[in-house]
């Protein structure tokens, strides 16, 4: 019985013991945390890291609304002078959540003054309220503001306040693909200076009757109009040139169904609106409202796009639209052209986008942007009569370095690339998986003879660069024994240096594999396996 009170006082000053080894422990714990490398970084850097991992987190759709994006979160769980320095970094929640109404507040109270960033989807119901809110009591915070899954416009009565900071607004209508007979109409007008430092607008599926229901400022940089179907009631041209004389430092226009189509009067078309800082035009429509539009506006420094939804008559529409582009950049004399690319977007459609890149700097003109052609409907006939007979009246072929095949639906026949085969500039041609390169490939294999200059060569005279998809290439293909033989056959000062073989996923550097049969088929070429 004398043992029990020893045991007792024993397991007391083990427990004693035990209680001031973990209180040392932990105390290690946190000096080990105080002093390790991410602690001994400056307040500052640290805060920076935070925020830069959290746009990370945010810069994805729908992540305002994602629990996943509650990590930043988890960053103040970590230690206490990570916690210390994360609640104090105004920016971090700045770009507020809308998870649960507990989670909007919380952000707001942490990100003290700072700008609001609000990305909100309007199918939300249970944080309308938390949105309401925040265009109520912090409406001078707000710097940037996109609103999705508009299904009601009424809710877009919120703008209608004084936001002295707002930068950036995008409005999306819920239904990307609306019937040609719906027309929502933006339900009120906008304050015009609501926004006086706007520089990034951005309208999807709302039809806009008139520019003044928008809150345009002359600081305005991006301006976006899109709708997916043709809009019946548009703004007036003169209402659109008047914004783009008003807009000085516009860069970015894009206007899809969304161009007038009524005619400009004669006076413009003598005295067009000169844009000089547009650096990106974008137009999507039917042939004869684009052509108007480029015909009272001069876009010297713009990369042009246009997407035609009509059917387009190659004699009459495209080669108009040539000349249109030569008055709308002050063009006298043909472009050199640098780069032709064709693709398509989607081959059971049969869609073809022509894209020209031009060089930089000529003897008419400092800066030569390109321009890009969408035939959104087939073309009424070949490919080599869009290029030949329409486009190349506008630009200096001999030039070309470069051409890029990558349609499945299109493709030059062995005669379009006969007239490209004297070209001793022409150094880079590319072919991709899905592109025929057939025609090509039966005239680099005739060995047929030109005369350049005085001289015989082969055809394709300057090429060093080839590249081409791996099914035109392996096994069993028609085209690789003719393929391989032309490279191999080529005068030496003639040869292609380089043959890029574009797959989506070969074995390719063990020996025995059927790509490496084929590279030592053609031992003086270099072979470079891209992944398509």
């Amino acid at each position: 019985m004398s043992l029990l009170p020893d045991a007792t006082a024993q397991r007391c000053a083990l427990g004693r013991q035990g209680n001031g080894l973990e209180a040392d422990l932990r105390s290690r714990e946190s000096l080990r945390s105080v002093i390790s490398s991410p602690n001994l970084l400056p307040v500052e850097i640290l805060s920076y890291i935070f925020v830069l991992h959290s746009a990370s987190l945010t810069n994805v759709a729908g992540a305002s609304h994602n629990p996943a994006s509650l990590e930043r979160i988890t960053i103040t769980h970590v230690c206490r002078h990570w916690r210390e320095v994360a609640s104090g970094t105004a920016g971090l929640w700045s770009d507020i959540l809308f998870t649960t109404p507990r989670i909007t507040e919380l952000m707001l109270s942490r990100s003290k003054t700072a700008p609001l960033t609000i990305a909100f989807r309007q199918d939300d119901s249970r944080s309308l309220a938390s949105l309401f809110d925040i265009f109520r009591n912090h409406p001078h915070r707000l710097y940037c503001v996109e609103i999705t899954n508009i299904s009601n416009p009424d809710i877009l009565k919120l703008l209608a306040t004084s936001t002295p900071v707002l930068q950036s607004l995008v409005l999306r209508f819920q239904d990307p693909v609306l019937e040609e007979s719906v027309e929502l109409e933006v339900p009120s007008r906008l304050p015009r200076g609501m926004a006086p430092v706007l520089k990034y607008l951005k309208i999807f599926g709302f039809c806009i009757p008139q520019y003044d229901v928008l809150p345009l400022a002359s600081t305005l940089t991006h301006l976006y109009l899109n709708s997916p179907n043709p809009m019946h009631r548009r703004p007036s041209g003169v209402a659109l040139l008047r914004v783009l004389h008003q807009s000085p430092v516009l860069e970015t226009l894009v206007l899809l169904n969304y161009v007038s189509a009524e005619p400009y009067p004669s006076s413009r078309i003598d005295n067009p609106v000169e844009c000089p800082s547009l650096r990106s035009l974008t137009l999507g429509d039917d042939a004869r409202p684009a052509l108007n539009f480029l015909n009272v506006v001069r876009i010297q420094e713009a990369v042009l796009h246009v997407a035609f939804t009509n059917e387009i008559d190659l004699h009459k529409d495209v080669p108009q639209f040539a000349e249109t582009i030569g008055k709308a950049r002050n063009i006298n004399a043909r472009l050199p052209l640098r780069a032709l690319s064709i693709y398509d977007l989607r081959r059971d459609r049969r869609d073809l986008i022509v894209d020209l890149s031009f060089h930089e700097k000529t003897e008419t003109a400092k800066h030569a942007p390109g321009f890009s052609l969408h035939f959104l409907q087939p073309l009424p006939s070949n490919l080599e009569d869009l290029v030949f007979t329409s486009l190349f009246t506008l630009v200096e072929e001999r030039t070309m370095s470069s051409i890029a095949s990558e349609s499945e639906a299109w493709a030059f026949n062995q005669s379009a690339w006969l007239r490209f085969s004297a070209s001793q500039s022409l150094k880079n041609i590319v072919f991709d998986c899905g592109a025929d390169p057939s025609g090509f490939c039966t005239l680099f294999a005739t060995g047929q003879q030109l005369i350049i200059n005085g001289t015989t060569g082969p055809v394709f005279p300057s090429l060093s660069t080839l590249s081409l998809g791996w099914p035109s290439l392996q096994e069993g293909s028609p085209l690789r024994k003719v393929i391989v033989n032309a490279l191999n056959t080529r005068p030496h000062h003639c040869r292609v240096k380089t043959l890029r073989v574009l797959h989506s996923g070969v074995e390719c550097s063990r020996p025995g594999t059927a790509a490496h049969d084929f590279e030592i088929s053609i031992p003086e070429t270099e072979v470079i396996w891209v992944k398509d």
